[in-house]
Order: C-alpha cells, then structure tokens, then sequence
C-alpha cells in the first residue's frame, strides 16, 4: 500500500451524502471556509508513541469560531476537539496514542461551522514495530552474527567470496537520519548518511564497500559478465533483492515486475527503503520508499561526489551514480575480510 495524503475541500452540495439532505438544511450553509484544514502526522509511528496532531489552514469569514472534529481508521475513535461553541483558548489538537496494531491508519479532521461547508483533511501513517514489521526474511543461513559494541545493536552477516556483508543496514545512531526523520523506522531501515559520515559509519573492524567490492559480489552471479568498477551490472538486481512484505500487507516490498526474478541467492535481502537529497529550510527531502535501494561506495567520483550503487524496481541492473557528499543521504551496507578458514 502507498502512502497517501489527501486535503479537500468538501462541498455538501457536491458529496454523495448530500444527496439525501433536505432542501432548506442546504440552504442553511451560506458560504465557505477560507482556505483549507491541513494537519502533518510522520510517515511512520512506532505501538506506544505519543502524537499531537494541530490543524491549520483554515478560519471563518467572519473571523468566528470553529469546530473540528477527528476520526481514525480502522480503530473506529472518534473525537471533538474542539466545538463550535467553546472558547477560542480550548485546544483543537488531538492527542494521539498509537495503537499496538500494525497496521497503516488513515487519521481524518474536519473543520466546521454552523452555515459554512466543511473543509476536512486525510494524511496516512503505518505503525511499525521493529522487530516484527518487515515479513518473509529468514536469517536462518546466515554466516553468523556481529554485535555492534557502540550500541549492542545485532547485524547477520553472509560470507561471500572471503568477504563478510551486513546482511541488514547498519542502524548505528551516531550519525545520520532516520527515514523521513522517522525514528519509528530507525532500526528497521537503518539509518541514512551523508557520505562523509558513512565513511566513519561502520564498526571497528569493518568498512565500507568501495564500488571494486560491489563488482566482485555481482561477478559471483555472472562470472562473465567482466564486471568493472562504475558500470553496470546487468541481470544481477533480482539475486540481491529480498522477497519481503510489511506488517500485514500482501504487496511485497519490491513491486512485482515481469523483467525481475526476485531469488535473493545469497540472503542479502537488499529491500527499496529509499534515500535523501538536500532539500528545504535545511532539511533533507526523503523519497524511493518501495522504488529504491541505495549504498554509498567508498570510492570519491571528485572533490565534491562519491559513488553509491543503487536498484529499482522494475530493473535487472545494479547501476552506479554519484551523489554530493554532504547533500545526498544513503543506507550503509559494511563489509570487512573474513575471518573464516
């Protein structure tokens, strides 16, 4: 399921359940709103959290009073925040405590006015719980497990080729953001870096892959594909991709496409969670949830860019690009020489 964000304008008049109103109870509604009811709720919240919710956008003509009203799906809760008739200093946020289900809630307010059409808004967000969120992984192969000592945080590893991968993105909280600033998502997504803090990122003993080290992982799928640093590497993006849904969802993670055979031979399970570019008010614009996987190498392109690898959805290749160094932000896959006989 995408996430959504609808705001409208709702006009009685024009909506399905105006059908059945009587003709002096529309007469009763004189005029509209000025602008529109908005409110922001994260992407992404976490069983437990805390929320308030503000809305905005929107006043009487007449400089009156409002009443809002909001309601949550599929939890079926209802609440006036505010009415009409209460004073301007009552509050018209709702509080908000996230249920324990995972499940994606569409959370709805509307703004109201006796003789004035409503204005309502409808933003989505999913609840997430780390350790039970993303479904269809196993692990169960894994060439063992790394205990980050910095936080205690546990990574599975594959050894491939005398190389061990992280077989998940490092979450390390020392640098970096969390997805959309979601810190809900923190430790399912890991964490994203500019490439100047990934390059520090990754545990004592451990580092980041330069792109040659990406170029040896796809040659174990087609040896003789002559794989070359800054190419691409067509025909591998399915041997990496990990089959894999959300909470309770029946659409993968990775969209279905025709041309991608999604096997996951080495367990890597490479998952579309994304990455960052430098963006407003200095804050970073986070996009390619479900579209994108992007690691930053450890290879400069210049002065001012370095390389990462990244995958989408409906394609067989593993392409290379460069990003700025302290504009663009990406998940971090560690790699380190193994210490298997």
């Amino acid at each position: 399921m995408k996430f959504k964000h609808i705001c409208l304008l709702l006009a009685l008049a024009a909506s399905l359940a105006a059908v059945s109103c009587k003709k002096e109870e529309e007469e009763e509604l004189s005029d509209y709103l000025y602008g529109s009811v908005y409110f922001t709720i994260p992407q992404f919240l976490q069983a437990g959290d805390n929320v308030t919710l503000s809305p905005t956008g929107v006043r009487r003509p007449d400089g009156g009073s409002l009443g809002y009203a909001w309601a949550v799906t599929p939890t079926s809760q209802i609440d006036t925040s505010r009415r009409e008739a209460d004073p301007a200093s009552k509050s018209p946020d709702l509080i908000y405590t996230v249920p324990d289900t995972l499940v994606t809630l569409q959370v709805k307010v509307t703004a109201f006015a006796s003789g004035y059409y409503t204005s309502s808004c409808t933003q989505e967000t999913t609840v997430i719980d780390p350790q039970n969120s993303v479904r269809g992984l196993d692990f169960s192969s894994a060439s063992g497990v790394f205990t980050d000592p910095r936080d205690n945080k546990q990574y599975p590893y594959m050894t491939l080729g005398g190389v061990d991968w992280f077989a998940r993105n490092l979450a390390w909280e020392g640098a970096g953001q969390p997805y959309d600033y979601c810190p809900a998502v923190k430790d399912v997504f890991g964490m994203y870096y500019t490439w100047n803090e990934a390059a520090q990122a990754c545990p004592e003993g451990w580092s980041l892959p330069s792109d040659a080290d990406w170029a040896a992982l796809a040659a174990r799928y087609n040896p003789e594909g002559g794989f070359q640093p800054r190419e691409t590497f067509e025909g591998v993006a399915g041997r990496l991709m990990g089959n894999a849904t959300l909470n309770d969802e029946e659409e993968a993670l990775w969209e279905y496409w025709p041309n991608v055979t999604i096997t996951n031979d080495d367990h890597l399970s490479i998952l579309p969670y994304g990455y960052a570019a430098a963006g407003h008010a200095g804050k970073y614009g986070f996009t390619g949830f479900r579209e994108f996987a992007v690691f930053w190498t450890s290879d400069e392109y210049d002065a001012d860019m370095a390389l990462y690898r990244y995958l989408f959805m409906d394609k067989t290749g593993v392409y290379a690009n460069a990003g700025y160094k302290d504009d663009f932000l990406a998940p971090v896959r560690c790699i380190r020489v193994s210490n298997a006989d």
